[in-house]
C-alpha cells in the first residue's frame, strides 16, 4: 500500500510543472531539448559542416538584439560532448536574436591532447587551449 508521501509525490511535480508552465519556462526547457537533440542527430550523421548548413538554413524567431536569458551550458548535456552542447546552445541564441561564435580550441601534445569548444561570449575556456576555428553564428 502506497504512503501518504508515496502519493503525494506526484502530485508535488504536477504543481511545479504548472508553476513553470505559468512562469513560461516549460517551453524555454522543451527548446532546450528540442535543439540538443536535433544537434545531436546531425553531428552523429552528418559531417560538422553539413550540420552547421542545416542548422543555418532554420529562421530566426526573433529580430536581433532581443535580450534574452542565456542557459548555462549543463542544460544542453542531451546535445552531447561540448561541440554539441556549444552548438545548441548557440542554436537556442541565435533563434532569438543574439548571434554569437562558437570556438574550437586545441591543448597539449601527441601524449596528452585534448580539444574543446565553448561560446566565448559567454564561458570561460582555460588559458592553455588554442583556437584553430571560430564558427559565427
Amino acid at each position: 500500500m502506497a504512503t501518504k508521501r508515496q502519493l503525494s509525490l506526484p502530485v508535488d511535480r504536477a504543481f511545479r510543472l504548472a508553476a513553470l508552465v505559468r512562469q513560461g519556462k516549460a517551453v524555454r526547457l522543451i527548446e532546450i531539448v528540442m535543439w540538443s537533440v536535433l544537434v545531436r542527430l546531425l553531428l552523429a550523421t552528418v559531417t560538422t559542416e553539413r550540420a552547421l548548413s542545416v542548422l543555418d538554413a532554420l529562421p530566426r524567431r526573433s529580430p536581433r538584439g532581443t535580450s534574452v536569458d542565456v542557459p548555462a551550458q549543463r542544460w544542453f548535456k542531451l546535445a552531447g560532448a561540448c561541440l554539441g552542447q556549444s552548438l545548441a546552445r548557440s542554436q537556442y541564441l541565435r533563434m532569438h536574436g543574439c548571434p554569437t561564435d562558437v570556438v574550437i580550441g586545441v591543448r597539449g601534445s601527441l601524449e596528452s591532447f585534448a580539444a574543446h569548444a565553448w561560446l566565448p561570449e559567454y564561458d570561460r575556456a582555460g588559458d592553455d587551449f588554442v583556437e584553430i576555428r571560430r564558427i559565427r553564428r
